[in-house]
């Protein structure tokens, strides 16, 4: 059995409960509490400023805080908001930014700065098996000027593997890389991790890095631990419209609950009608009282929601469906549907191919004559600037909100 693993000896590598921190009077951290899973892979994802590093800073024992408890391997290590285990003795390794590596030393010897004191046969042991394990053999007589920008990170994270942590914590250490890169050093850090059963929390504002290293997820916004799951909770159920927003690309849109003839319940969009009465899944508990007690909804649809079909209709006059339904206080009212969109734009992001479309309108309408929508073309078909289309829907389970109703007057 791997020694790491043996080491272990709670189900939880890190526990934060109540963290809370000012700064000069200003309140950074609320109240943040989490588990990070022996054995797993977590991000800390959030804009610049949200409160990232300082909690990175809290965890290793760099930064006081005024409140809460932090325990790795069941062992706590910050009581009360009091420190009760230093920096250097809570067995987290650290990987910054800006890479850390003493430039005035080789690569071998920066390895043997996180090194433990042993005999000069040891110490070649311990190099030649970071060497090995970061996959750059052959550079310990290098400096760091002599390394990509990919490598000099190998090696700091391999130095901070010399010092056989529980934990690494890693601080946007990706942040100097370009996008590829980014991507690719994430997940070859995540594979080195993974061989040694070392646990790891990431910290950054990066959502493809994040959602390309991450077992779990935790989204930080203005100081608050706003939700936490795994990257399919956070992108396909937020918690709130914060989260929905932050995640991804898209838009609200108006919808209305409906009722077909038949009785079936239907939601209505401006790009068709979405059946909500043969599948549970699209609709969540918080959703469900959404439908029964609000007058106005609205959908967050995002890029890969609204397509356009392959086999596209030929163009009809009949440019806007209008669906009845009837409001709980009982007033008949009518709910358009948009038939026909035009391509006013076309273009290629991250080698995929997207149209701008606008609504084409018999009569022309001030709400719906702003609607503009951007989708994805899932085909080679050749679409044209001006050509009159038809979109659908493909929705997993609805993100919806509810608009409070203008009050009147007194």
């Amino acid at each position: 059995m791997n020694q790491q693993i043996e080491r272990l000896t709670n189900s939880h590598i890190l526990e934060v409960e109540d963290i809370c921190c000012d700064i000069g009077g200003n309140a950074i951290l609320k109240n943040l509490s989490f588990k990070v899973p022996a054995g797993s892979f977590c991000c800390l994802l959030g804009k610049s400023g949200c409160g990232k590093t300082t909690l990175f800073r809290a965890l290793s024992g760099l930064q006081e805080v005024q409140q809460g408890q932090v325990s790795v391997n069941g062992r706590m290590v910050t009581e009360n908001g009091a420190p009760v285990v230093l920096s250097q003795h809570r067995k987290i390794g650290l990987v910054f930014q800006d890479y850390t590596l003493f430039p005035h030393l080789s690569v071998r010897d920066n390895l043997l700065f996180g090194a433990p004191e042993c005999s000069r046969i040891e110490q070649q042991e311990i190099v030649n098996r970071l060497l090995t394990l970061i996959d750059l053999e052959g550079y310990q007589e290098r400096f760091p000027h002599e390394l990509s920008g990919g490598q000099q990170q190998r090696v700091a994270l391999a130095r901070t593997l010399a010092s056989d942590p529980l934990l690494v914590l890693l601080d946007e250490p990706f942040s100097n890389l370009e996008q590829e890169q980014r991507l690719r050093l994430a997940q070859q850090v995540k594979h080195i991790l993974k061989e040694q059963s070392i646990s790891a929390l990431l910290v950054t504002h990066d959502q493809q890095e994040a959602f390309a290293f991450a077992d779990y997820i935790g989204i930080i916004i203005d100081g608050e631990l706003v939700q936490w799951g795994t990257p399919e909770d956070i992108y396909y159920r937020p918690q709130n419209q914060q989260v929905a927003e932050f995640i991804g690309s898209g838009n609200w849109y108006d919808c209305q609950c409906v009722l077909d003839e038949t009785g079936k319940q239907k939601l209505a969009t401006p790009f068709g009608v979405i059946d909500i009465s043969t599948d549970n899944k699209l609709l969540s508990e918080k959703n469900k009282s959404m439908l029964q007690g609000s007058d106005k909804l609205q959908i967050f649809l995002r890029q890969e929601n609204i397509y356009l079909p392959v086999n596209q209709q030929e163009f009809t006059k009949e440019c806007i469906d209008d669906i009845c339904y009837t409001t709980p206080n009982n007033t008949m009212r009518h709910f358009p549907i948009i038939k026909w969109w035009q391509v006013t734009e076309k273009y290629f992001a991250g080698f995929l191919s997207f149209v701008d479309l606008k609504p084409v309108l018999e009569i022309e309408d001030d709400t719906l004559s702003k609607l503009r929508v951007n989708v994805f073309i899932r085909s080679n078909r050749e679409i044209m600037i001006g050509q009159k289309v038809r979109v659908e829907l493909e929705v997993g389970e609805l993100i919806l909100r509810s608009i409070p109703s203008p009050q009147p007057s007194p």
